[in-house]
């Protein structure tokens, strides 16, 4: 190292220890590293602006989301929000607009969306505005050419199928009916 930024390294480890006297050396050696890092990193010293943003009791929350979520799950928990907000919001334009074309536009956003509608349809299994055509390739793995019609349910001879529902109730908690059906099946089915 250079005399100059050895100067200025000293200078800043004696400025952290006075305004930080609890930090230990072990945590000054962590923070070399951290700084070291932030120098190789693409977005450089930007991530110390956004933490010198912050407050206390903010720096408390990074640290417990920081000690809950690794940042690879965080993120991927994060990109999948902002892909499902960005689909509701797609779906809240084009469901109110007239003009919208259902097959064309609303309902490959319906399929990308099964989540809406619960758990139970988010799965590799349940498709949607499928014509018979691919349901037969799917089914069967051949290519013969079906009706344009769009089956509402298609489950194999040998398949099982079973229905489970959610319950709803009334304010004396006496159940009322069904609030919600699904029609689960132990082999592909096809919706």
């Amino acid at each position: 190292m250079a005399p100059f930024k050895q100067k200025k390294w000293e200078d800043f480890v004696s400025s952290a220890q006075e305004e930080c006297p609890s930090i230990t050396e072990k945590d000054l050696t962590k923070l070399a590293g951290v700084l070291a890092n932030l120098e190789l990193a693409e977005s450089k010293y930007k991530l110390i602006t956004q933490l010198h943003a912050l407050d206390s009791t903010q720096l408390d929350e990074l640290h417990k989301i920081l000690y809950d979520w690794s940042i690879d799950i965080a993120k991927e928990v994060l990109d999948e929000l902002k892909v499902r907000i960005k689909l509701l919001d797609e779906l809240k334009t084009r469901v109110i607009d007239e003009n919208t074309d259902e097959v064309h536009e609303l309902q490959p956003l319906f399929h990308q969306g099964l989540w809406i509608f619960g758990p139970e349809y988010e799965t590799i299994e349940f498709t949607s505005n499928e014509g018979m055509t691919n349901v037969i390739r799917k089914l069967f793995g051949i290519g013969q050419k079906g009706s344009r019609n769009r089956p509402d349910f298609v489950i194999i001879p040998d398949g099982s199928v079973g229905t489970y529902y959610y319950p709803t109730y009334d304010e004396h908690a006496a159940e009322l009916g069904v609030a919600r059906l699904a029609a689960i099946s132990g082999d592909p089915i096809f919706l």
